[in-house]
Protein backbone atom coordinates (compact mmCIF):
# COMPACT_ATOMS: atom_id res chain seq x y z
CA UNK A 1 0.00 0.00 0.00
CA UNK A 2 1.83 4.05 -1.06
CA UNK A 3 1.18 5.82 1.74
CA UNK A 4 2.62 9.67 1.74
CA UNK A 5 3.48 10.95 4.81
CA UNK A 6 3.69 14.74 4.27
CA UNK A 7 0.15 14.48 4.42
CA UNK A 8 0.18 13.01 8.19
CA UNK A 9 0.70 16.98 9.54
CA UNK A 10 -2.17 18.57 7.61
CA UNK A 11 -4.31 20.77 10.28
CA UNK A 12 -7.72 22.69 9.29
CA UNK A 13 -7.56 25.94 10.62
CA UNK A 14 -11.41 27.01 11.97
CA UNK A 15 -10.38 30.48 12.19
CA UNK A 16 -13.34 33.00 10.48
CA UNK A 17 -15.30 29.62 9.56
CA UNK A 18 -18.51 31.88 9.61
CA UNK A 19 -16.92 34.48 6.76
CA UNK A 20 -15.90 31.39 4.92
CA UNK A 21 -19.04 29.69 4.74
CA UNK A 22 -21.06 33.45 4.31
CA UNK A 23 -18.41 34.09 0.93
CA UNK A 24 -18.60 30.68 -0.31
CA UNK A 25 -22.39 30.86 -0.32
CA UNK A 26 -22.13 34.55 -2.36
CA UNK A 27 -19.53 32.77 -4.73
CA UNK A 28 -22.08 29.97 -5.64
CA UNK A 29 -25.09 32.45 -6.11
CA UNK A 30 -23.17 34.03 -8.37
CA UNK A 31 -22.03 30.94 -10.47
CA UNK A 32 -25.83 29.64 -9.85
CA UNK A 33 -26.72 33.19 -11.50
CA UNK A 34 -24.52 33.75 -14.06
CA UNK A 35 -24.84 29.72 -15.40
CA UNK A 36 -28.77 30.72 -15.34
CA UNK A 37 -28.44 33.80 -17.78
CA UNK A 38 -26.08 31.81 -20.09
CA UNK A 39 -29.05 29.34 -20.08
CA UNK A 40 -31.53 32.51 -20.85
CA UNK A 41 -29.60 33.62 -23.24
CA UNK A 42 -29.39 30.46 -25.17
CA UNK A 43 -33.11 29.83 -24.88
CA UNK A 44 -34.20 33.49 -25.30
CA UNK A 45 -35.71 34.03 -28.91
CA UNK A 46 -34.71 36.81 -31.28
CA UNK A 47 -37.27 38.10 -34.17
CA UNK A 48 -36.17 36.28 -37.41
CA UNK A 49 -35.90 33.46 -39.45
CA UNK A 50 -36.01 29.97 -38.14
CA UNK A 51 -35.99 26.44 -39.69
CA UNK A 52 -39.10 24.27 -38.31
CA UNK A 53 -37.95 21.16 -37.97
CA UNK A 54 -40.81 17.93 -38.08
CA UNK A 55 -41.18 15.40 -35.41
CA UNK A 56 -39.49 11.73 -35.87
CA UNK A 57 -42.11 9.44 -37.26
CA UNK A 58 -41.32 6.00 -37.45
CA UNK A 59 -43.98 4.68 -39.36
CA UNK A 60 -42.73 7.31 -42.34
CA UNK A 61 -39.46 7.91 -41.79
CA UNK A 62 -38.33 10.06 -44.97
CA UNK A 63 -41.88 12.04 -44.87
CA UNK A 64 -39.39 15.09 -44.17
CA UNK A 65 -36.47 14.21 -46.31
CA UNK A 66 -35.36 16.90 -48.62
CA UNK A 67 -37.94 19.46 -47.65
CA UNK A 68 -37.30 22.21 -45.79
CA UNK A 69 -39.18 25.52 -44.50
CA UNK A 70 -38.08 28.43 -42.85
CA UNK A 71 -40.67 31.40 -41.54
CA UNK A 72 -40.20 34.99 -40.11
CA UNK A 73 -41.32 35.33 -36.38
CA UNK A 74 -41.10 38.03 -34.48
CA UNK A 75 -42.75 39.48 -30.92
CA UNK A 76 -41.46 38.63 -27.20
CA UNK A 77 -39.12 35.49 -26.55
CA UNK A 78 -42.21 33.85 -24.61
CA UNK A 79 -44.41 35.14 -27.94
CA UNK A 80 -42.08 33.51 -30.66
CA UNK A 81 -41.58 29.97 -28.18
CA UNK A 82 -45.16 29.42 -28.21
CA UNK A 83 -45.61 30.42 -32.29
CA UNK A 84 -42.83 27.45 -32.83
CA UNK A 85 -44.47 24.71 -30.71
CA UNK A 86 -47.34 25.17 -32.72
CA UNK A 87 -45.73 25.72 -36.38
CA UNK A 88 -44.02 22.49 -35.67
CA UNK A 89 -47.08 20.68 -34.26
CA UNK A 90 -49.09 22.31 -37.29
CA UNK A 91 -45.97 21.74 -40.32
CA UNK A 92 -45.24 18.33 -38.72
CA UNK A 93 -49.08 16.88 -38.93
CA UNK A 94 -49.34 18.76 -42.14
CA UNK A 95 -46.47 17.14 -44.20
CA UNK A 96 -47.03 13.84 -42.30
CA UNK A 97 -50.64 13.74 -44.38
CA UNK A 98 -49.81 14.75 -47.12
CA UNK A 99 -46.85 12.18 -47.09
CA UNK A 100 -48.84 9.20 -46.57
CA UNK A 101 -51.83 10.46 -48.61
CA UNK A 102 -49.32 10.35 -52.17
CA UNK A 103 -47.53 7.82 -51.35
CA UNK A 104 -47.98 5.36 -53.82
CA UNK A 105 -46.15 2.62 -52.26
CA UNK A 106 -46.85 1.84 -48.95
CA UNK A 107 -50.51 1.73 -47.31
CA UNK A 108 -50.89 3.16 -43.98
CA UNK A 109 -53.71 2.36 -40.91
CA UNK A 110 -56.63 5.45 -41.83
CA UNK A 111 -55.26 6.20 -44.98
CA UNK A 112 -57.02 5.76 -48.37
CA UNK A 113 -53.92 6.72 -50.19
CA UNK A 114 -52.25 6.09 -53.65
CA UNK A 115 -50.72 2.93 -52.85
CA UNK A 116 -54.34 1.56 -52.04
CA UNK A 117 -55.51 2.26 -55.20
CA UNK A 118 -52.37 0.49 -56.91
CA UNK A 119 -53.75 -2.55 -55.24
CA UNK A 120 -57.38 -2.46 -55.94
CA UNK A 121 -57.60 -1.85 -59.61
CA UNK A 122 -61.03 -2.16 -61.15
CA UNK A 123 -62.84 -1.02 -57.46
CA UNK A 124 -64.41 1.93 -56.62
CA UNK A 125 -62.16 3.54 -53.30
CA UNK A 126 -63.34 6.47 -51.33
CA UNK A 127 -60.19 8.61 -51.03
CA UNK A 128 -61.04 12.11 -49.37
CA UNK A 129 -61.51 15.24 -50.53
CA UNK A 130 -57.60 16.17 -50.46
CA UNK A 131 -56.18 13.13 -52.29
CA UNK A 132 -59.57 13.38 -55.11
CA UNK A 133 -58.53 17.18 -55.77
CA UNK A 134 -55.06 15.83 -56.36
CA UNK A 135 -55.57 12.92 -58.57
CA UNK A 136 -58.63 14.64 -60.67
CA UNK A 137 -56.05 17.93 -61.31
CA UNK A 138 -53.16 14.86 -62.12
CA UNK A 139 -56.11 13.07 -64.38
CA UNK A 140 -56.47 16.32 -66.74
CA UNK A 141 -53.11 16.71 -67.05
CA UNK A 142 -52.41 13.34 -68.10
CA UNK A 143 -55.08 13.52 -71.11
CA UNK A 144 -53.23 17.20 -71.68
CA UNK A 145 -50.32 14.94 -73.83
CA UNK A 146 -48.10 17.99 -73.13
CA UNK A 147 -45.29 15.10 -71.42
CA UNK A 148 -46.92 14.06 -67.51
CA UNK A 149 -48.30 10.57 -67.45
CA UNK A 150 -49.52 9.74 -63.88
CA UNK A 151 -49.39 6.01 -64.94
CA UNK A 152 -46.17 6.28 -65.97
CA UNK A 153 -44.49 4.95 -62.63
CA UNK A 154 -42.84 1.75 -63.93
CA UNK A 155 -40.94 3.55 -66.33
CA UNK A 156 -40.04 6.29 -63.54
CA UNK A 157 -39.18 3.36 -61.13
CA UNK A 158 -36.96 1.89 -64.16
CA UNK A 159 -35.61 4.95 -64.73
CA UNK A 160 -34.66 5.82 -61.78
CA UNK A 161 -32.79 3.03 -61.01
CA UNK A 162 -30.47 3.68 -63.63
CA UNK A 163 -30.14 7.12 -62.51
CA UNK A 164 -29.15 6.23 -59.14
CA UNK A 165 -26.32 3.40 -59.60
CA UNK A 166 -22.92 4.31 -59.02
CA UNK A 167 -21.89 2.97 -62.22
CA UNK A 168 -24.95 4.52 -63.93
CA UNK A 169 -23.31 4.61 -67.63
CA UNK A 170 -22.53 1.14 -67.89
CA UNK A 171 -26.20 0.27 -67.61
CA UNK A 172 -27.60 3.50 -69.47
CA UNK A 173 -29.53 2.52 -72.40
CA UNK A 174 -26.58 4.37 -74.81
CA UNK A 175 -24.04 1.75 -73.68
CA UNK A 176 -26.26 -0.89 -73.28
CA UNK A 177 -28.63 -2.81 -75.81
CA UNK A 178 -30.50 -5.08 -73.16
CA UNK A 179 -31.72 -1.93 -71.20
CA UNK A 180 -32.47 -0.12 -74.38
CA UNK A 181 -35.16 -2.33 -75.42
CA UNK A 182 -36.49 -2.74 -72.22
CA UNK A 183 -36.88 0.99 -71.65
CA UNK A 184 -38.65 1.59 -75.08
CA UNK A 185 -40.69 -1.12 -74.88
CA UNK A 186 -41.70 -0.12 -71.28
CA UNK A 187 -42.63 3.74 -72.81
CA UNK A 188 -44.25 2.36 -75.65
CA UNK A 189 -46.86 0.46 -73.65
CA UNK A 190 -46.46 3.17 -71.25
CA UNK A 191 -47.53 5.90 -73.50
CA UNK A 192 -51.08 4.12 -75.01
CA UNK A 193 -53.52 5.48 -73.23
CA UNK A 194 -55.70 2.46 -73.92
CA UNK A 195 -54.16 0.87 -70.65
CA UNK A 196 -55.17 3.02 -68.26
CA UNK A 197 -58.54 4.72 -67.28
CA UNK A 198 -59.81 6.83 -64.11
CA UNK A 199 -63.20 6.89 -62.81
CA UNK A 200 -64.29 9.97 -60.35
CA UNK A 201 -67.46 10.11 -58.45
CA UNK A 202 -67.65 13.55 -56.41
CA UNK A 203 -70.28 13.03 -54.67
CA UNK A 204 -68.28 10.72 -52.32
CA UNK A 205 -64.63 11.55 -53.07
CA UNK A 206 -64.74 8.12 -54.82
CA UNK A 207 -62.20 6.68 -57.52
CA UNK A 208 -61.44 3.73 -59.60
CA UNK A 209 -58.62 3.05 -60.85
CA UNK A 210 -58.76 0.77 -64.54
CA UNK A 211 -55.55 -0.81 -65.89
CA UNK A 212 -55.42 -2.74 -68.92
CA UNK A 213 -54.60 -6.78 -68.02
CA UNK A 214 -52.14 -7.09 -70.50
CA UNK A 215 -50.14 -4.58 -69.56
CA UNK A 216 -50.01 -5.67 -65.84
CA UNK A 217 -49.12 -8.95 -67.30
CA UNK A 218 -46.90 -7.22 -69.30
CA UNK A 219 -44.74 -5.99 -65.76
CA UNK A 220 -44.96 -8.88 -64.04
CA UNK A 221 -43.36 -10.94 -66.85
CA UNK A 222 -40.72 -8.61 -67.40
CA UNK A 223 -39.95 -8.01 -63.59
CA UNK A 224 -40.91 -4.19 -63.91
CA UNK A 225 -42.41 -2.39 -60.83
CA UNK A 226 -46.30 -2.82 -60.58
CA UNK A 227 -46.32 0.71 -58.60
CA UNK A 228 -48.32 2.02 -61.79
CA UNK A 229 -50.27 4.85 -60.65
CA UNK A 230 -47.41 7.37 -59.57
CA UNK A 231 -47.41 10.96 -59.06
CA UNK A 232 -43.65 11.23 -60.04
CA UNK A 233 -42.61 14.34 -61.03
CA UNK A 234 -45.53 16.41 -59.40
CA UNK A 235 -45.19 14.68 -56.09
CA UNK A 236 -43.43 17.18 -54.42
CA UNK A 237 -45.34 19.81 -55.59
CA UNK A 238 -48.63 18.52 -54.71
CA UNK A 239 -47.47 17.56 -51.14
CA UNK A 240 -46.13 21.44 -50.83
CA UNK A 241 -49.78 22.90 -52.07
CA UNK A 242 -51.10 20.71 -49.12
CA UNK A 243 -48.96 21.55 -46.60
CA UNK A 244 -49.08 25.40 -47.97
CA UNK A 245 -52.88 25.17 -47.52
CA UNK A 246 -53.16 23.78 -43.81
CA UNK A 247 -50.59 26.36 -42.77
CA UNK A 248 -52.44 29.02 -44.35
CA UNK A 249 -55.64 27.58 -42.79
CA UNK A 250 -53.90 28.32 -39.25
CA UNK A 251 -52.80 31.54 -39.98
CA UNK A 252 -48.84 31.23 -40.81
CA UNK A 253 -48.42 32.50 -43.76
CA UNK A 254 -44.72 34.54 -43.34
CA UNK A 255 -42.74 32.05 -44.47
CA UNK A 256 -41.44 29.44 -47.80
CA UNK A 257 -41.08 25.96 -48.14
CA UNK A 258 -38.03 24.39 -50.65
CA UNK A 259 -36.45 20.95 -51.71
CA UNK A 260 -34.09 19.81 -52.60
CA UNK A 261 -35.76 18.59 -56.38
CA UNK A 262 -35.79 22.20 -57.13
CA UNK A 263 -39.62 23.39 -56.10
CA UNK A 264 -39.82 26.57 -53.74
CA UNK A 265 -43.07 28.12 -52.43
CA UNK A 266 -43.58 31.60 -51.01
CA UNK A 267 -46.61 32.25 -48.36
CA UNK A 268 -48.88 34.85 -49.27
CA UNK A 269 -47.64 37.31 -46.08
CA UNK A 270 -43.93 36.72 -47.11
CA UNK A 271 -41.98 39.41 -48.73
CA UNK A 272 -38.91 39.92 -50.65
CA UNK A 273 -36.49 37.30 -51.95
CA UNK A 274 -35.18 36.31 -55.56
CA UNK A 275 -35.77 33.00 -57.25
CA UNK A 276 -31.93 31.71 -58.76
CA UNK A 277 -31.38 30.72 -62.04
CA UNK A 278 -28.80 28.45 -62.42
CA UNK A 279 -26.83 27.29 -65.86
CA UNK A 280 -23.52 24.66 -65.92
CA UNK A 281 -20.10 25.49 -64.82
CA UNK A 282 -17.06 24.32 -64.44
CA UNK A 283 -17.46 21.84 -61.24
CA UNK A 284 -21.09 22.74 -60.99
CA UNK A 285 -23.24 25.84 -61.54
CA UNK A 286 -23.47 29.33 -61.70
CA UNK A 287 -26.22 31.78 -61.22
CA UNK A 288 -27.25 33.14 -65.16
CA UNK A 289 -30.63 35.10 -64.00
CA UNK A 290 -33.04 35.82 -61.04
CA UNK A 291 -36.54 36.29 -60.82
CA UNK A 292 -38.26 38.49 -58.46
CA UNK A 293 -39.65 36.32 -55.74
CA UNK A 294 -43.42 37.87 -54.46
CA UNK A 295 -45.68 36.86 -52.00
CA UNK A 296 -47.82 33.26 -52.81
CA UNK A 297 -45.48 32.85 -55.65
CA UNK A 298 -44.24 29.43 -56.61
CA UNK A 299 -41.00 28.32 -58.70
CA UNK A 300 -39.76 25.47 -60.06
CA UNK A 301 -36.00 25.04 -61.40
CA UNK A 302 -35.28 21.90 -63.55
CA UNK A 303 -31.65 21.52 -64.32
CA UNK A 304 -29.64 18.68 -66.57
CA UNK A 305 -26.56 18.87 -64.98
CA UNK A 306 -25.00 18.37 -61.74
CA UNK A 307 -25.19 21.37 -59.33
CA UNK A 308 -22.15 20.01 -57.63
CA UNK A 309 -19.99 17.49 -58.16
CA UNK A 310 -21.20 13.87 -57.53
CA UNK A 311 -24.63 14.81 -57.18
CA UNK A 312 -27.46 11.64 -57.21
CA UNK A 313 -29.50 10.88 -60.36
CA UNK A 314 -26.85 13.18 -62.55
CA UNK A 315 -24.17 12.16 -65.03
CA UNK A 316 -23.51 12.10 -68.19
CA UNK A 317 -22.73 9.56 -71.49
CA UNK A 318 -20.35 9.85 -74.07
CA UNK A 319 -21.18 8.51 -77.62
CA UNK A 320 -20.02 9.19 -80.84
CA UNK A 321 -22.71 12.03 -81.48
CA UNK A 322 -22.26 13.61 -78.13
CA UNK A 323 -22.23 14.35 -74.67
CA UNK A 324 -25.48 12.88 -73.22
CA UNK A 325 -27.31 14.74 -70.10
CA UNK A 326 -29.02 12.18 -68.27
CA UNK A 327 -31.15 13.50 -64.85
CA UNK A 328 -34.97 12.72 -63.76
CA UNK A 329 -36.73 15.06 -66.30
CA UNK A 330 -37.14 12.07 -68.92
CA UNK A 331 -39.45 12.06 -72.58
CA UNK A 332 -42.56 9.96 -70.68
CA UNK A 333 -43.62 9.07 -74.62
CA UNK A 334 -40.24 7.81 -75.36
CA UNK A 335 -38.04 7.34 -72.44
CA UNK A 336 -35.43 9.23 -74.25
CA UNK A 337 -33.87 12.60 -73.73
CA UNK A 338 -34.48 16.12 -75.74
CA UNK A 339 -30.91 17.18 -74.74
CA UNK A 340 -32.67 20.55 -75.65
CA UNK A 341 -32.59 22.63 -71.93
CA UNK A 342 -29.40 23.06 -69.72
CA UNK A 343 -31.96 24.11 -67.32
CA UNK A 344 -35.46 26.23 -67.01
CA UNK A 345 -37.42 28.13 -63.83
CA UNK A 346 -40.62 28.89 -64.25
CA UNK A 347 -42.16 30.50 -61.58
CA UNK A 348 -46.21 31.94 -60.62
CA UNK A 349 -47.39 34.45 -58.84
CA UNK A 350 -50.75 32.86 -57.95
CA UNK A 351 -49.06 30.03 -55.61
CA UNK A 352 -49.63 27.16 -58.07
CA UNK A 353 -46.66 25.31 -57.41
CA UNK A 354 -48.35 22.55 -59.23
CA UNK A 355 -48.56 24.25 -62.34
CA UNK A 356 -45.47 26.02 -61.97
CA UNK A 357 -43.94 22.30 -62.24
CA UNK A 358 -46.06 21.25 -64.82
CA UNK A 359 -44.75 23.77 -67.04
CA UNK A 360 -41.39 22.67 -66.79
CA UNK A 361 -42.29 19.08 -67.35
CA UNK A 362 -43.90 20.41 -70.76
CA UNK A 363 -40.63 22.32 -71.74
CA UNK A 364 -38.12 19.26 -71.09
CA UNK A 365 -40.64 16.99 -73.36
CA UNK A 366 -40.09 19.57 -76.25
CA UNK A 367 -37.16 18.61 -78.72
CA UNK A 368 -36.20 21.51 -80.16
CA UNK A 369 -35.54 24.89 -79.16
CA UNK A 370 -37.87 26.40 -81.55
CA UNK A 371 -40.70 24.93 -79.73
CA UNK A 372 -39.12 25.77 -75.97
CA UNK A 373 -39.37 29.43 -76.82
CA UNK A 374 -42.41 29.12 -78.42
CA UNK A 375 -44.07 27.21 -75.42
CA UNK A 376 -42.19 29.92 -72.87
CA UNK A 377 -43.61 32.90 -74.37
CA UNK A 378 -47.43 30.74 -74.08
CA UNK A 379 -46.75 30.05 -70.12
CA UNK A 380 -48.50 32.50 -67.20
CA UNK A 381 -45.75 33.87 -65.01
CA UNK A 382 -42.07 33.93 -65.77
CA UNK A 383 -39.79 31.67 -67.78
CA UNK A 384 -36.11 31.46 -68.06
CA UNK A 385 -34.64 28.76 -70.40
CA UNK A 386 -31.14 28.04 -70.55
CA UNK A 387 -29.48 26.03 -73.83
CA UNK A 388 -26.48 24.65 -73.69
CA UNK A 389 -25.11 26.60 -76.43
CA UNK A 390 -25.10 29.31 -73.05
CA UNK A 391 -27.87 31.14 -74.53
CA UNK A 392 -30.84 32.27 -72.36
CA UNK A 393 -34.38 33.27 -73.51
CA UNK A 394 -36.73 34.75 -70.95
CA UNK A 395 -40.12 35.59 -71.61
CA UNK A 396 -42.14 38.58 -71.14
Amino acid sequence: MFRDDKFDSIEVSTSHLKLRTVCFILALLLALGGFGYGVSQLIRKEPGYYEIKPNNEDDASQYKTGITFMYYLEGSSNVIGAQLNRLKEVYSSALLRAYKLLDGESEYEGYSNIALLNGSVGERVAVGEQLYGVLSDAWEKTREGKGYNMFAGALFCEWNSILSLDDAAEFDPANNADMARRLETLAEKTADPKNFDMQFNESDCSVELWIAPEYLDFLEQNGYSGRVLDLNLLSEAYRLALVRDELEANGFDNGYIYTESGLTLSLSGHEGGEYCVYGPAEGGAETIEKVEARPNSASSLFHAFEMVEGEIMYYTVETAGGTLHRHPCFITATGNFAEVLASSCTVKYDGDIVGACYSNIALYNLTDRESVCDAAKNTDGTVVCAFWDGSVFRNG
